[in-house]
């Protein structure tokens, strides 16, 4: 990325130009994202639309835009290195792919989290009452958000099939589903592992919020565990052939992450058969005027740029699917990528 001077600079002169200007700093702003393709990435939409024949008002508003994001932008250097970004930098992702979203820094979104769970742990102190532990699922209720009914029912369909088909191939199934960022639990519950078999799964999902992993146990069904707990160290606790999980699933958790793909090349070091993605589809793509820090996502993904992250880790993509649901009302749309192991696929593809 070019130096906080060299970022300083284009901020000043794009914050205050003069209409004789415009075409040199079209120039220079073309020169930043052919040679930074993160840059490209997060600034393409609003790049491309200056570099249209626009009037010389609106080529002024979109250099404003452009100074705005700007200024956000070195939140995404930490110190560290970014395993996602650099699938970007290396070409891996091309930048219309993918999109990291403007943001605050990592110690903002800390304090958020914090804040949500004492509010969280607020709600539910006074519920410890568990009032299913002999049931095998808890129904889905569908009170309101049209979009989120579609996405809560296609991700409890997805993980009962391949539930299914997993009992019904040739392979020594453990039947364990570990569900990443499960929050309050509310899909693992939901999910009803004997619907299509008949045979019991072990169920586990692990979050690092107390107060939503607290609900999750309050609710908690026949055969569920929830922890807060890091999920590498709950990989680590299952890590035999014998004790593996078979199914791995991360349900609007990536787009939350600001490396999510060094945290999918960790999770790969670990057995399994099969890894689900879900998460907003495009959130952010051509979103021109978007110029404040998101609170709680940071990237936007295609298709494309889920199944190439899975592919890059070794993992070969079995179904991928977009439910453009959000673009019919107020909501979102929706990608889901389910991968496998390199020694199942051939399972899957003949199944």
């Amino acid at each position: 990325m070019p130096s906080n001077t060299h970022i300083k600079s284009l901020i000043k002169k794009l914050k205050s130009p003069a209409t004789s200007e415009s075409e040199s700093l079209r120039q220079e702003l073309n020169q930043l994202i052919n040679d930074d393709l993160f840059l490209n990435s997060y600034l393409q939409d609003v790049i491309d639309a200056a570099k249209q024949n626009q009037s010389d008002d609106e080529l002024l508003r979109l250099f404003g835009i452009i100074s705005q994001r700007l200024e956000y932008v070195e939140h995404w250097d930490n110190g560290e290195v970014n395993l996602t970004r650099k699938l970007i930098e290396d070409g891996m992702i091309a930048p219309h792919q993918i999109k990291p979203h403007i943001r605050y820094s990592d110690e903002e979104y800390s304090r958020f989290y914090a804040k949500q769970n004492a509010v969280i742990a607020g709600r539910v102190a006074g519920n410890k009452n568990a009032f299913n532990r002999f049931r095998d699922h808890t129904q889905l209720k569908f009170k309101r958000n049209y979009d989120h009914c579609i996405r809560k029912s296609h991700a409890i369909s997805v993980i009962e099939s391949h539930m299914s088909m997993l009992d019904s191939m040739n392979l020594r199934c453990n039947r364990k589903w570990l569900d990443i960022g499960c929050g309050n639990g509310l899909i693992a519950n939901a999910v009803h592992p004997g619907r299509h078999t008949g045979n019991h799964w072990q169920v586990v999902g692990c979050d690092l919020q107390e107060s939503k992993i607290q609900i999750a146990n309050n609710n908690r069904c026949k055969g569920r565990s929830f922890y807060q707990q890091n999920v590498l160290d709950q990989l680590n606790l299952h890590h035999s052939n014998e004790a593996h999980f078979d199914i791995i699933s991360m349900f609007e958790f990536c787009e939350h992450l600001s490396d999510p793909f060094s945290l999918l090349k960790q999770i790969n070091e670990h057995p399994f058969k099969l890894m689900v993605i879900a998460t907003p589809l495009e959130q952010k793509f051509n979103l021109i005027g978007d110029v404040t820090p998101d609170p709680v996502h940071l990237w936007s993904f295609s298709v494309s740029a889920i199944s190439q992250m899975l592919s890059s880790i070794g993992l070969d993509v079995v179904y991928d699917s977009e439910i453009k649901v959000g673009r019919h009302g107020k909501g979102m749309d929706w990608l889901t990528v389910i991968a496998c192991k390199p020694e199942y696929t051939a399972s899957f593809r003949s199944f």
